[in-house]
């Protein structure tokens, strides 16, 4: 492996530096305890603790009874569009007008 000399002059060397030559034979395999304890800093500051991967993809898990299930529902496509006209959130606006409209049929009925 021919180096260019970095005295400037230009000159071409065959030499291999030593870090070079011995490069594989340092090289660490890291293993699953490396992930298992490996955090993650800035600075010297710890931001996330090892997790026994480098990342956390995603949102952490809710707790079991209050995650939502994934649903198809038919909507007229007037009644779509005014929910969609409220803006962001609208999802979430329109579970909370089923939820009342739950609420108070489950409220009648005792």
């Amino acid at each position: 492996m021919s180096k260019r000399n970095s005295s400037g002059s230009g000159k071409v060397s065959d030499d291999v530096s030593p870090f070079e030559a011995n490069l594989d034979d340092e090289i660490i395999e890291f293993d699953d305890t490396f992930f298992e304890h490996a955090a993650v800093t800035r600075g010297g500051k710890v931001i996330r603790e090892g997790t026994g991967t480098l990342t956390n993809r995603g949102r952490p898990p809710l707790p079991e009874g209050t995650r939502k299930e994934l649903v198809s529902l038919r909507l007229s496509p007037d009644i779509l569009w005014w929910l969609r006209s409220t803006g962001p959130g609208w999802q979430s606006r329109l579970e909370e007008m089923v939820r009342e409209r739950m609420q108070a049929a489950l409220a009648a009925r005792d």
